[in-house]
């Protein structure tokens, strides 16, 4: 039996963070479907097998409240902690090394090496993991790379010149980040959607698992939040009367009348499923929202507009304003599944093409 090429990822698959897990979990699946074994690499260390509490020492009030509610939170937080570990561990392969040089010195043997999607190429971070200046060989290419923010800082400006001009395949998850890379290189970049999308509804929902919750709710994925946009959530509580259910990481300024923060990675995809309306200011939260063909409303963070606007141009979805997430019209979805499918057969084409299967 001919044995299957390796494709090693360099990607975010960070246990706080569901999207990244999602999106690393959309490109090993399509690469497994092209006939590709694959595993993401990290420059970091694994994940301890247990998690403490540890409180920051301060005289400050602010400190103080903050530790209180890190405690509050902590029994919470420790349950997300282990599931979105063993979520990840049941689910993609990964690898992971101490730190950067450790992976420059001993890099792992693959076929092909690819960076994205997320933030891989900020600017600001600059690292050389995800423009794969570990690979020695010219093997190294991008699937929907992402910035987060062309603001390039000037000690950063040649480091990011050269390290993107040493991926031999670019493409880009945001379209209006393609004019400003060009002033960094003449290498031909392309458009691809996030890889969320190059899997199924009916795929994702075998990833699923139920919150003991009932139904049915409007669900709020706050990344970013102003407390300004308190008034909306009320005024749809009140016009709906369903319950506005946050599902939150983190401390947030968010109103609703549960909050959730025990939610495991196939609880949060269960959430999102099952809900009347998804409220979000996560990309992917978004993007998984549409997937899933719910009425959504994008809340957009001021300093960090592009990805989510991006997204929804690119598909043709309509903005919808909180508090009038209902008039989101479903049949809407006849054309925006078309566009998804012409996107999701563009990636494919290009995924074949950069690692040579054969039509």
């Amino acid at each position: 039996m001919t044995k299957n090429k390796t494709v090693c990822i360099a990607t975010f698959c960070e246990w706080g963070s569901y999207g990244s897990i999602m999106q690393a979990i959309g490109l090993k699946k399509t690469l497994n479907v092209l006939g590709f074994d694959s595993f993401i690499v990290r420059d970091k260390a694994a994940p301890p097998t247990t998690i403490n509490f540890s409180l920051k020492l301060s005289s400050s009030l602010k400190q103080l409240f903050k530790n209180f509610i890190n405690l509050f939170l902590f029994n919470y937080t420790k349950k997300r902690y282990y599931s979105c570990n063993q979520f990840i561990r049941d689910n993609l392969d990964c690898i992971y090394y101490n730190d950067y040089e450790t992976l420059k010195k001993y890099p792992p043997a693959a076929d092909y090496y690819i960076t994205g999607s997320d933030q891989v190429w900020n600017p600001v971070s600059c690292n050389p993991a995800f423009f794969l200046d570990f690979v020695q060989k010219h093997q190294r290419l991008s699937y929907a790379a992402s910035m987060g923010t062309t603001a390039i800082p000037a000690v950063k400006q040649t480091q990011f010149e050269s390290f993107l001009n040493s991926i031999d395949a670019i493409s880009v998850r945001e379209s209006d980040i393609v004019e400003f890379l060009k002033k960094y290189t003449t290498h031909d970049i392309k458009v691809h959607i996030d890889p969320t999308f190059l899997i199924s509804a009916n795929q994702w929902r075998e990833f699923m698992q139920p919150y003991p919750i009932q139904k049915p709710y409007i669900l709020v994925f706050p990344l970013y939040w102003d407390s300004k946009l308190n008034k909306e959530l009320k005024t749809l509580r009140r016009k709906s009367n369903i319950p506005v259910i946050a599902l939150c990481t983190d401390v947030s300024k968010v109103w609703a009348d549960q909050k959730i923060y025990d939610a495991s990675p196939a609880q949060f995809l269960w959430l999102i499923d099952n809900a009347e309306a998804v409220i979000s200011s996560s990309f992917h939260g978004i993007a998984l929202a549409l997937n899933l063909n719910k009425k959504i409303s994008a809340v957009i963070n001021p300093q960090a507009p592009s990805r989510i606007e991006s997204l929804l141009n690119s598909l043709n979805v309509p903005k919808y304003n909180i508090s009038s997430v209902f008039d989101f019209d479903i049949s809407q979805y006849d054309n925006i599944n078309v566009k998804i499918g012409t996107e999701k057969s563009q990636s494919i084409k290009y995924l074949k093409e950069i690692l040579h299967v054969e039509k």
